[in-house]
């Protein structure tokens, strides 16, 4: 969304798209050879629509975890939550950061008034994120309580301009990741040794700058839902890279967990970590997909820690076959054995056939700290058309992780 915003030329929050377009149908990836998709509700969120009939009690926040990237309806972490709590929102998008949720939480926490609202914070990419968010004057206006929050429609906004930035996107040559990297050898061995340190537990982060700002993000968001005296958690999602290796290297992410728990209670948020829960699983990395996303499983332990925070009970053990599968790796791929099926960058990502597009920055822009890139359809980012039924990305469109 931070791509399409910028395309578009948007220049403040007021116009800022927050969400895929309503009533369309969203590609999450290609999984066994199948699309999996969404249809979006009347905000552009992956919801059942009739959840805006009445009060909610619970907002989620987040990336494609909370999107639930590459998981049907049912097996995503809100729809998980469901079974317990009906009257949950998610407005989880692929890509976003701590920024850009709260804009979301600016615009729509007002309007829905939830009990509780619940951020969750990726381990592997949300610290980096907000460094482009930062960079974004539409999103910077989140900062500003004075700032307008919206939604303006503009013809900065609008659905013919959303159409020319997508079809300008769809046009573009792409080239795989493969094909790029068979003819230049560094990066092929560059990758290689990057692969090699994380199966031997020597991958290690870069080391966790400090950036003030995120403190500024969380008592933003504190004092938005203090408007009506609501409660706001904040759930630490570890990446599965401290989860791997023949090597302990788990605390060595450490640093960063210090800094967003710390960061949480000085903002006055509750802090739910993942951490100990996932490396509670025998092994730790079975809650997780190839793409480095949470599977079913991981879903579900996410969905329990959000309602154990609220005072609910525990979802119900539901493992399908293919769950079952995907707590060795699962959609497709395993996570040392195809590595270019396993390259990952938060939003963009098809688990049958990562590709990448012609912009070479996108390759120079890899964080080698992470597992690596992921090119999703882009169309997808908004909706499924129907004469490209499962194409993988022409463009990886988001520059500011």
């Amino acid at each position: 969304m931070k791509a399409l915003n910028r395309d578009l030329g948007v220049t403040s929050m007021a116009e800022m798209l927050t969400g895929a377009v309503p009533g369309e149908e969203v590609l999450l990836c290609a999984r066994n050879g199948q699309p999996v998709t969404y249809v979006a509700d009347r905000y552009g969120f992956r919801n059942p629509d009739a959840v805006h009939d009445a009060p909610v009690n619970l907002l989620l926040l987040g990336d494609s975890f909370t999107e639930g990237i590459c998981l049907p309806e049912g097996e995503d972490i809100a729809s998980q939550i469901r079974v317990k709590e009906p009257a949950v929102v998610n407005t989880g998008s692929r890509g976003a950061g701590p920024l850009f949720e709260l804009a979301v939480l600016r615009r729509w926490g007002p309007k829905l008034r939830p009990a509780q609202s619940v951020v969750f914070f990726f381990e592997g990419n949300d610290w980096q994120n907000l460094d482009g968010e930062l960079s974004l004057g539409f999103l910077t206006d989140a900062l500003d309580p004075a700032k307008p929050v919206g939604p303006v429609e503009s013809a900065a906004n609008s659905t013919e301009a959303v159409e020319r930035v997508l079809s300008g996107w769809w046009s573009e040559q792409r080239q795989s990741l493969e094909g790029y990297l068979s003819r230049r050898s560094w990066q092929r061995n560059f990758l290689a040794l990057q692969q090699s340190a994380l199966v031997m537990g020597i991958h290690y982060p870069k080391a966790t700058a400090d950036k003030p700002e995120y403190l500024q993000i969380l008592r933003a968001a504190k004092a938005t839902v203090d408007q009506w005296d609501g409660a706001l958690t904040l759930v630490y999602v570890p990446q599965v890279d401290r989860f791997v290796g023949l090597l302990p290297s788990a605390t060595v992410y450490d640093e960063l967990r210090n800094r967003v728990r710390d960061a949480a209670g000085q903002a006055g948020l509750d802090f739910v970590d993942m951490v100990p829960v996932i490396a509670a699983q025998s092994p730790p990395r079975s809650v997780y997909a190839a793409d480095g996303h949470f599977n079913a499983l991981g879903a579900r332990l996410a969905a329990d820690a959000v309602l154990a925070q609220m005072g609910g009970e525990a979802s119900e053990p539901r493992l399908r076959p293919h769950e079952l599968l995907d707590r060795g790796g699962g959609n497709g791929a395993s996570l040392t054995g195809d590595f270019f099926a396993a390259l990952k960058q938060d939003q963009c990502r098809n688990a049958a056939n990562a590709e990448l597009a012609r912009d070479i920055r996108v390759v120079l822009g890899v964080d080698f700290g992470k597992t690596g890139v992921w090119c999703n359809r882009t169309g997808g980012l908004l909706k499924r058309r129907g004469h490209h039924p499962a194409r993988p990305a022409p463009r990886c469109p988001e520059i500011h992780q």
